[in-house]
């Protein structure tokens, strides 16, 4: 655990804030203070029975707040293996500069690292195999949890795989939505301060070639198809069933808040298509918290979906690119420079785990030139940039692209 908050006052919100207080049931984006029902009465006690002493117990509990940290995509591309490369091997160290702190700061921080480690020379797209360096770098900025439920972490097939979680493990952080053996959990728990937080996550599959099932077109064998974290469009009661037996199994482990991550939807669409939305409505009703979307390379909306039963759910369809190659001059998407960070805090009271509030950081990729023909590629937090930009080294020119970043992440998610 990083930190230990108890009874901790909130700070101000950088860009966006939403006081989850759970009331009504309806599902609306967040442009405003949204009030959700918690499950629990007007006089404020827990609507489930509970005996003298147990409530007792639940009157008596501290008050504590647990801080999540969510990036977006992180793609090394060959351009940012070149810029990385010295003397002694790579430093992607100077990529997330400006959002180790808020990173480190948090009690957990994850982000989808798309491709493999799987040793020998890197490559960029369209195989990616990232220098061992990534994991050095994301563990230094405080990342606690590297997702690789997406659609590149067979590029290097069974070896890349096995060899991505070792490395990844190796170095001290945790893996989800992969798994070495068939024994392991498919599903991670971490514990801070006493409350235990679930995670989940899954991929989509393509279209299965000779029987076997396919990641990104590229055919899973016997041996691995049971160790990636996957889903399929045309199956999704399968899929359903499955993540439904993952929550029960976190609930047993005493699990009191879930987290689900999806890597769903289509690659440069700031739209969200109706079976994402479908699958996230049936997440809701399953009792899943949080929804962290992925895979499409830019921003989409997100909203709150509580249903009949008043559970509440935060979804993001996908939070974008945080780190890589992409952009307008690269591929003809401006918007596949953009990203944001969510910054939720959870709050245990009344003996319920809930979303307390969450805060939504824009940021834009800075490909900054070194001088020898390769570059940086930087993480920058768009409003703290347009506030400070000498602290940031920001010429005019950068200024006007970061405005511009700003205004689409604004329009993709509604706000004025």
């Amino acid at each position: 655990m990083k930190k230990n908050k108890i009874l901790k006052i909130v700070s101000s919100i950088v860009f966006l804030t939403a006081v989850v207080v759970l009331a009504n049931t309806y599902s609306k984006r967040n442009e405003e203070n949204i009030y959700l029902n918690n499950g629990i009465d007007e006089t404020g006690r827990v609507e489930n029975s509970v005996d003298e002493k147990e409530q007792e117990a639940i009157e008596n509990e501290e008050i504590k707040y647990i801080d999540i940290v969510s990036l977006g995509n992180l793609i090394i591309h060959q351009s940012q293996i070149n810029g990385a490369k010295n003397e002694n091997g790579y430093d992607f160290s100077p990529s997330f500069q400006y959002i180790k702190e808020m990173v480190s700061e948090a009690d957990i921080s994850l982000g989808i690292l798309e491709g493999a480690l799987a040793g020998g020379e890197p490559t960029g797209y369209p195989i990616f195999n990232s220098p061992d360096e990534v994991i050095d770098s994301l563990r230094d900025t405080g990342i606690d949890v590297v997702n690789y439920a997406n659609n590149h972490i067979y590029d290097y097939d069974d070896e890349g795989l096995q060899r991505t979680i070792e490395i990844t493990k190796e170095k001290g952080l945790d893996v989800l939505g992969v798994k070495s053996t068939e024994e392991e959990k498919s599903y991670l728990v971490k514990e801070v301060d006493g409350v235990k937080i679930g995670f989940a996550s899954y991929v989509f599959e393509t279209a299965a070639v000779n029987g076997y099932k396919t990641i990104n077109s590229n055919p899973v064998s016997i041996n691995s198809e049971n160790l990636i974290n996957t889903f399929n469009y045309n199956d999704l009661e399968s899929f359903y069933n499955r993540i439904a037996s993952e929550i029960s199994a976190m609930k047993a482990e005493g699990v009191e808040f879930i987290i689900a991550s999806m890597h769903w939807g289509e690659e440069y669409n700031t739209y969200i298509e109706a079976t994402q939305n479908e699958i996230a409505k049936k997440l809701n009703e399953l009792g899943v918290d949080i929804i962290l979307g992925g895979h499409p390379h830019v921003i989409q909306p997100y909203e709150i979906i509580c249903n009949e039963s008043g559970h509440s759910t935060f979804v993001i369809y996908s939070q974008g690119n945080s780190l890589s190659n992409q952009s307008e001059q690269e591929i003809g998407v401006a918007e596949s420079e953009d990203g944001i960070m969510i910054k939720f805090t959870l709050e245990k009271k009344d003996g319920n785990v809930s979303l307390k509030e969450y805060k939504i950081i824009p940021t834009w990729v800075y490909k900054e030139e070194k001088g020898d023909g390769t570059y940086y590629h930087k993480i920058i937090p768009v409003e703290e940039a347009l506030a400070n930009p000498e602290e940031y080294g920001i010429n005019s020119d950068v200024y006007a692209r970061l405005e511009n970043s700003l205004n689409r992440t604004k329009s993709i998610l509604g706000i004025q």
